[in-house]
């Protein structure tokens, strides 16, 4: 039922519209901001959640080939051919201490794309996008710091913890070198 009848309630369309959109409007300062705010797609690895920002990662496809390279690290699984560049895939779960069964059949891969070189991210299962207030993210305790090294960012509500890509990157661990 419309609350604009004139049988039932003497006021104008006009008073009647501007009590709505004074409820309705929310002061400038109290919108949320593009920095108050943080993209990110969660995923799963041994069983615990992980996420990286959505302006790093590009895409996600089925972790079903690649190619293993003899003499790399453990953590590098190979490389696939995506759209014509063949991209190196990475297992995080060796950098971070965790067992490492193999990838299941709902593995994915998150394309994480710095727009110079691209990565592939092994994951168990990809749970999708969130946006977490930046206010609710936390420093990773020094306990978990300890245990992954310098790739955390923070620690998000639900115990998901950020990743730093760029980290990850400059890992050592990542490199072959030929010899």
């Amino acid at each position: 039922m419309s609350d604009i009848s004139t049988d039932r309630n003497p006021r104008s369309a006009k008073e009647i519209l501007q009590t709505r959109a004074a409820r309705l409007r929310v002061p400038l300062e109290e919108r949320a901001s593009p920095d108050s705010t943080l993209e990110v797609i969660c995923f799963t690895l041994a069983g615990e959640r992980y996420a990286f920002e959505t302006k790093v990662a590009g895409e996600v496809f089925p972790a079903d080939s690649w190619t293993s390279l003899p003499g790399t690290p453990s953590c590098i699984l190979g490389v696939t051919n995506f759209r014509g560049e063949i991209v190196p895939i990475v297992d995080l779960r060796p950098l971070f201490g965790l067992p490492s069964p193999g990838p299941g059949k709902a593995a994915r891969v998150i394309l994480l794309d710095d727009r110079q070189s691209r990565l592939g991210i092994l994951a168990e299962t990809v749970m999708g996008i969130e946006i977490l207030d930046r206010a609710d993210i936390h420093p990773a305790p020094a306990t978990i710091v300890n245990e992954k090294g310098n790739y955390i960012r923070g620690m998000a509500p639900g115990h998901c913890v950020i990743l730093d890509e760029t980290a990850i990157r400059a890992d050592e661990a990542l490199s072959v070198r030929a010899g």
